[in-house]
């Protein structure tokens, strides 16, 4: 968004126009959008047509094309025709156009700057043609008509090359200019899709990691699956036997335990007697004895009911 905005607030005349200024940024950023999903769904269709290709669908140069054969390409006919005529003539190296387009697309889209618009079309028209090359030399194994993945237009370029070079390089001369020019192939895709250096450094980085991350992790489960293979298959290895818990059965308590506590019980405790409890004359004095009120010991703390027995037992020593 920042690049197409800075056109716009450098311009030091403003132009008299018809339309406002918003209406012009407004059509302009349509119609990058616009543009942007085009590329989008370009590189989506070239991509999943290729990939779902059969050279028994119907195409320009299928037999199968006036007959009711059904069609195995994902995108139906258009697809079947599109993907044909690209592995005919460029093999595996018409899937870069699909894969630059939706790096284009996805840039457009998030306002990303694309410079130097033209030469990049030019890379990656070169991109193309040396991924033919390089895919020239590869097995189809009966997935296309070609013998090979570069189709018609890599398998040309390579036998020109590779005739040229011939007495140069010798009898591999085929491989080496395959390979030499899948390197020329990487360094013209890189260039054409604008993809910037740290972006390329980190994503390597990233790729790094997650690879170290499971080689590590592949390792560790190894040594873990040998360590407890050596463990439980040594034929002297032997179980321990678990140690046996005796449990306690609580002792049931009898009808005698229960009469001689109670009997302790009322042996060291006062007895209750009735409420109204007789007055003695001790000479001038009354002295009223009052019995501890029933129920009334389980209440009390035991030093109270200690002083309650003195007091008591007193009371009646005096009387």
């Amino acid at each position: 968004m920042g690049h197409y905005s800075k056109i716009i607030k450098s311009k030091k005349k403003k132009q008299r126009t018809l339309l406002p200024e918003t209406l012009h940024m407004f059509l302009a950023r349509r119609i990058i959008d616009g543009s942007a999903l085009t590329l989008l769904l370009s590189g989506a269709f070239i991509l999943l047509s290729i990939m779902s290709y059969s050279h028994t669908d119907p195409s320009w140069n299928t037999a199968s094309a006036t007959t009711s054969a059904p069609i195995h390409n994902i995108l139906r006919t258009p697809g079947a025709y599109v993907s044909d005529f690209l592995i005919q003539t460029l093999g595996l190296g018409g899937a870069v156009f699909g894969a630059i387009f939706l790096i284009w697309g996805f840039k457009l889209w998030r306002r990303i700057q694309i410079s130097s618009f033209h030469i990049r079309i030019i890379t990656l028209l070169c991109a193309v043609m040396f991924t033919s090359i390089c895919m020239a030399r590869i097995p189809a194994q009966a997935w296309t008509p070609h013998a090979y993945l570069g189709g018609s237009g890599g398998a040309l370029i390579l036998n020109a090359i590779a005739g040229i070079t011939q007495s140069l390089i010798g009898t591999y001369a085929h491989t080496i200019v395959a390979v030499i020019s899948a390197f020329i192939a990487t360094a013209f895709f890189i260039h054409a899709s604008a993809i910037k250096r740290e972006t390329m450094i980190k994503a390597a980085l990233n790729l790094f990691a997650v690879a170290r991350f499971a080689v590590l992790l592949s390792a560790h489960c190894v040594s873990s699956f040998f360590g407890w293979l050596s463990h439980y298959g040594d034929p002297d290895y032997q179980t321990k036997a678990a140690p046996k818990i005796k449990l306690k059965e609580p002792k049931a308590s009898t009808a005698t335990e229960k009469t001689d506590k109670n009997s302790v019980i009322q042996g060291i405790m006062p007895q209750p007697k009735d409420d109204a409890a007789p007055e003695k004359k001790v000479g001038k004095s009354k002295i009223k004895v009052v019995a501890p009120e029933a129920g009334r010991d389980t209440q009390v703390s035991n030093i109270s009911k200690q002083k309650n027995w003195n007091n008591w037992n007193n009371n009646r020593a005096k009387a």
